[in-house]
């Protein structure tokens, strides 16, 4: 009975693979830095026309599309 209780031990310390292969911690990460990185460029491209208010909604894109591409290449990063 003790020997089965060594075999899976390994099991409850690792991180469930959620979508695209990563788990949550990673694609909070993807979707952090996505926000981000849009929020920025949003800002940067938006406000010299005055359209400054949908830098937002960039952000929001550009998380949604880094935990994709990212989460595609890091879930295959991580099978070989």
């Amino acid at each position: 009975m003790e020997r089965e209780s060594e075999d899976t031990a390994h099991l409850i310390d690792t991180e469930p693979v959620l979508i695209l292969g990563c788990g949550s911690v990673e694609i909070m990460t993807l979707g952090g830095v996505g926000f981000v990185t849009g929020l920025v460029l949003g800002l940067i491209l938006l406000s010299p026309f005055g359209f400054w208010f949908l830098s937002i909604p960039s952000g929001l894109l550009f998380a949604l599309a880094t935990v994709i591409v990212g989460g595609r290449r890091l879930g295959k990063a991580k099978e070989g």
